[in-house]
């Protein structure tokens, strides 16, 4: 267990003396913390697992040795075609594909530096040292269990993350509890959920001359999840002790803050406001200063309907985003808006008319490809950008075709809508970042700046739906849209809304409340799938990492952040278990009588 001899005097000792050599401290000055950039070192995670699994302390965790932490062997396997596509390459070239580097299937391959013991894995990321540990043999299991109470459950998880030093933050951090939450299962026309864990998440203040200040972010907590008779599931998180003071730095009042994230985007406010914080972020990735920000939190009209801001941040002092820009939106020519976009390959080259006839076969049989969706600074969110491209880096890392990646002015509904065969339901994994609420996710007005939606009343039923071409993972980083009845009041069942979305769809994946804008979903998720979870794992622990457990909203949109997954099967939840193509298990397509639904989430 790590011993915590980072500083000689403690974090309020330290404040004092940054007082003392800058002026008296004011109600406007606070202090940037120093941390230590790995928050779980692996004397701490053999220490949990010795005390989850209760073992003697004699017995070690096997630390699973560098060489068997490479991925699994390529090689090369050829696509299937169907006399069709093969035609279309025979008479266009560049149409054709080197045959395709496929994964050997493999079962799930921890990350580097990984711990096991028994049925446990723990997990530690290089970049920050958050933990991933899981029982794997029990992690999202449909069996129905016993579970402890709320109080026991706290106590249980208290217990465990003392025995790892985990709550031991530096002197002037607290933690408490943050959140009680829970794993749980649904399905289509069944009038009660099955709750298969119940999450306790413990979370980080610091001390300030302004009195405490809540830490958040991926790297601000750890949740713990038990099951049958408090047995330990999973525990999940990331908090980088404080070692001291790097400086101060004068902020800026909460009206300056909402005043200038009001100037820097064209949007009707029903409200808006600014809170303090400190922002961590998750744990995969390098940190060593946290700093004061503003959380800018609303919702605004769009056609006359409320939608939830995605919750970014402002630097406290500077009133500028703290995410750096990523990569603007594609440039097109400027007649666009006067015919349908074309599409395009990664290197910009136009396809040609019968690539544009026949996009849904040769998509499905003869590629692997993924398209971008996403509502960035058009809408007031800064991190989008970014995560969407970091998505779009994983596919290409991948070997997958990037299809499409349209943002912000030109993020149209009739992508998912009129031209959803032309565009999301032409490859076979998309991501969309943006806002959202309980029925819609926002877009944009074609030729306009105007904010539009797509909404589950503008999918009825009859209608040509997602997977009856070729998409099978869809996922909607945003606000929602499955707030559901099951785990939130004020809302409706998140069937009633989206179940004739699925046509042939296998997961449609998302959030049950109002989240944070970042940078990291979209890197994280393809990492975990590439390195072989499933699709249904891979975007609940993206989720736990890089969303903290509460939003400060009421229901429906909070105060408990949710992550979800509505997945069609034909009653083996084969979905469930669904890895990308190359990389493991794959399902059938589901469609008409055969098809149930069932809806998964958990307490982030």
């Amino acid at each position: 267990m790590r011993s915590f001899k980072r500083s000689a005097a403690s974090v309020i000792a330290l404040m004092a003396m940054s007082a003392a050599g800058m002026g008296s401290a004011t109600a406007e000055e606070m202090p940037i913390f120093r941390v230590d950039p790995v928050a779980v070192d692996q004397g701490e995670a053999q220490a949990l697992l010795s005390k989850i699994a209760g073992t003697p302390k004699s017995a070690k965790p096997t630390l699973q040795l560098q060489q068997k932490q490479t991925s699994p062997t390529l090689r090369a396997q050829p696509q299937l075609r169907n006399d069709k596509v093969l035609q279309l390459e025979q008479q266009n070239p560049k149409l054709r594909r080197a045959q395709d580097l496929q994964l050997d299937p493999s079962i799930f391959k921890p990350a580097k530096g990984a711990l096991t013991m028994g049925s446990y894995v723990a997990e530690l990321d290089e970049a920050g040292g958050g933990i991933y540990l899981t029982h794997r043999e029990k992690l999202f299991s449909l069996e129905k269990v016993d579970l402890p109470s709320q109080n026991n459950a706290v106590e249980i998880v208290r217990d465990v993350l003392n025995a790892g030093g985990l709550l031991e933050g530096g002197e002037g951090v607290k933690f408490d509890v943050r959140a009680i939450t829970e794993t749980a299962y649904q399905g289509d026309g069944e009038s009660q959920p099955t709750v298969t864990e119940r999450i306790v998440t413990f979370g980080a203040t610091v001390d300030t001359p302004m009195g405490p200040v809540e830490v958040t972010g991926g790297g601000s907590e750890y949740g713990v999840a038990v099951g049958q008779g408090g047995e330990v599931i999973s525990v999940v998180g990331a908090f980088r002790p404080v070692t001291g003071i790097a400086g101060t730095v004068d902020i800026a009042s909460p009206d300056d803050a909402v005043a200038a994230f009001k100037k820097s985007v064209d949007l009707e406010f029903a409200e808006l406001e600014a809170k303090l914080y400190y922002h961590a972020k998750p744990g995969f990735e390098r940190q060593t200063e946290l700093r004061p920000v503003y959380a800018i939190i609303g919702s605004f009209y769009e056609a006359g309907e409320l939608v939830p801001l995605r919750t970014t941040f402002l630097d406290a002092a500077k009133l500028v985003s703290i995410f750096e820009p990523g990569p603007p939106a594609p440039k097109i020519e400027k007649d666009i808006f006067k015919r349908d976009r074309q599409r395009e390959t990664d290197d910009g080259e136009k396809f040609g008319l019968l690539d544009l006839l026949f996009t849904p076969a040769y998509a499905a049989e003869a590629d692997k490809e993924c398209g971008a969706e996403w509502i960035g600074t058009s809408q007031g969110l800064n991190g989008s950008s970014g995560n969407r491209q970091g998505f779009l880096d994983g596919c290409r890392d991948e070997g997958w075709r990037r299809a499409f990646d349209w943002g912000n002015l030109l993020m149209w509904p009739s992508d998912f809508l009129a031209n959803d065969d032309r565009w999301v339901d032409s490859v076979d994994l998309l991501f969309y970042t943006g806002h959202a609420g309980p029925s819609s996710w926002t877009a944009t007005q074609p030729g306009t700046t105007n904010t539009a939606s797509i909404r589950n009343t503008d999918l009825a039923s009859g209608q040509d739906h997602w997977g009856r071409n070729d998409l099978e993972w869809l996922i909607i980083a945003a606000c929602g849209p499955h707030q559901h009845n099951g785990f939130v009041g004020s809302t409706n069942n998140a069937f009633d809304r989206w179940r004739s979305v699925f046509d042939g769809l296998h997961n449609f994946l998302g959030y049950g409340a109002v989240t944070f804008d970042n940078t990291s979903e979209g890197r994280r998720f393809m990492e975990l799938v590439r390195r072989g979870n499933s699709v249904h794992e891979a975007w609940f622990r993206t989720a736990r990492e890089v969303q903290p457990a509460t939003n400060g909203w009421s229901a429906p949109n909070g105060d408990d952040i949710y992550v979800t997954d509505m997945y069609a099967h034909n009653g083996d939840h084969c979905a469930k278990n669904e890895r990308i193509h190359g990389r493991g298990q794959s399902c059938a397509d589901v469609r008409g009588s055969g098809q149930r639904r069932h809806f998964w989430w958990q307490g982030t």
